[in-house]
């Protein structure tokens, strides 16, 4: 009776039924509702797939129909030797991805990235660790919001980080044999809010190391091989509110004393940093942050290169030298109009370098002047200057137009006309 009501006929026909059961008004009648997207093969999932669970599965690549709603996404403890280009990039939504405790030496992309990038988050063991060697740059392309990623326990760093500076990432490199940060290790990770770096066997960070990280707000650099830092390693960092230094054989000298005060006025309420004197013995145990220069006897800087004057094209890179024999002292530099540059700052243009040069990457009519480099440690600060002469560059010629071929009849015709003037001579 109510379906002749609402279609106006008496005896309403089967398609008419369906019709008014799929215009039945919610929730007084039935409602059509949104199918459950697939789980792929043999992964479990939950969460209307929004959370993929796909470990220990023995599975030898990433199984393909994983829901673009993947919020997390566990593929640890399986045998998957290569990422494939494009396998993650429709997960826009991806947050965590774990790919921990597989065998995975290559992942594909459109541009290249070689160094393995983290190792697993917390608790980890030591098993059978796959060498990464190979991460194509945009690998992971599109998973703009990802901010943990985890590929296990890697055993060497290769060249540098340059992955998608909008990932709020959280890295963990524990459990890895790095050695040494160099400058640019981290390069466009301007989002990245905490990284681990425990058990890595980190010896040597070079000054610019961290220069990228504007976001860091924790760094974990606990039992490593550290025995000194280089000086100011920290000031681009301006977010940075925990350190951890602890367990690592800390040489307390002079050159430490930039560590303790930074660790004092930087980082007053931060119980967990923990950074010990290893050596001498007569300071071994003490805290680094109860240091100061009554401990020790120190001695001014040395300026090993100093800059000298530099006759410069307009246009063209330069480069003011200004080294000294450590990387235990802060090199900074004042320019002409008194703006003073640091490591960490002028990125565009204009930046000092681990070493303490001053680059110029395409010099202006403008950065002609005086430059002082300062160079600072615990006991005194000594300056040299230098001039950079920037010469205007001479203008291009005028590009000479071009004329068009001749045809064979005008080509024929001029050569008529010229033995013809040649007769009548």
């Amino acid at each position: 009776m109510w379906a002749a009501m609402v279609t106006g006929l008496s005896n309403p026909t089967p398609l008419l039924w369906l019709v008014q059961l799929l215009l039945w008004p919610h929730p007084s009648g039935p409602q059509l509702t949104a199918a459950t997207p697939p789980c792929p093969t043999p992964c479990s999932c939950s969460n209307q797939a929004s959370r993929v669970i796909c470990t220990r599965r023995g599975l030898a690549e990433v199984p393909d129909n994983i829901s673009e709603n993947t919020r997390y996404l566990n593929l640890q403890e399986n045998t998957i030797k290569i990422i494939k280009s494009d396998t993650f990039r429709h997960l826009r939504h991806l947050e965590i991805l774990q790919l921990s405790k597989n065998h995975i030496q290559q992942i594909e992309g459109p541009w290249r990235l070689a160094w393995p990038v983290p190792a697993a988050r917390g608790a980890w063991t030591h098993g059978e660790a796959a060498r990464l060697v190979y991460i194509s740059d945009m690998a992971f392309d599109g998973l703009e919001n990802l901010r943990f990623l985890n590929l296990g326990v890697m055993l060497e760093l290769k060249g540098r980080a340059q992955l998608a500076a909008e990932w709020r990432l959280e890295l963990e490199l524990s459990g890895n044999q790095l050695g040494m940060l160099r400058p640019g290790s981290f390069q466009g990770l301007v989002s990245l809010r905490k990284l681990w770096l425990m058990h890595s066997r980190v010896s040597v960070i070079e000054r610019n190391a961290f220069d990228d990280l504007k976001s860091l707000e924790e760094l974990n650099l606990s039992h490593n091989s550290l025995h000194s830092l280089p000086h100011d390693l920290f000031t681009p960092l301006q977010r940075l509110a925990r350190v951890h230094l602890n367990h690592n054989p800390w040489e307390c000298s002079c050159d430490i004393l930039w560590l303790s005060w930074w660790l004092k006025e930087a980082l007053p309420d931060n119980s967990t940093c923990c950074a010990r004197c290893h050596a001498p013995p007569r300071l071994k145990g003490r805290y680094i942050g109860d240091l100061d220069q009554s401990h020790f006897t120190c001695y001014a800087p040395v300026i090993v290169e100093p800059p000298t004057d530099l006759n410069v094209t307009e246009g063209m890179a330069a480069e003011l030298k200004c080294r000294t024999g450590t990387t235990m002292t802060s090199v900074n530099w004042l320019s002409p109009n008194g703006t003073l540059m640091t490591h960490g700052a002028y990125k565009v243009r204009i930046n000092v370098l681990h070493d303490g040069t001053l680059n110029f990457t395409n010099v202006t009519m403008q950065d002609a002047g005086p430059y002082t480099c300062m160079v600072t440690n615990a006991w005194r600060t000594l300056s040299s200057r230098a001039l950079l002469n920037v010469c205007r560059r001479a203008p291009d010629p005028p590009a000479s137009t071009p004329t068009s071929p001749l045809s064979p009849w005008k080509r024929w015709r001029s050569t008529t006309r010229r033995a013809s003037t040649s007769t009548s001579r």
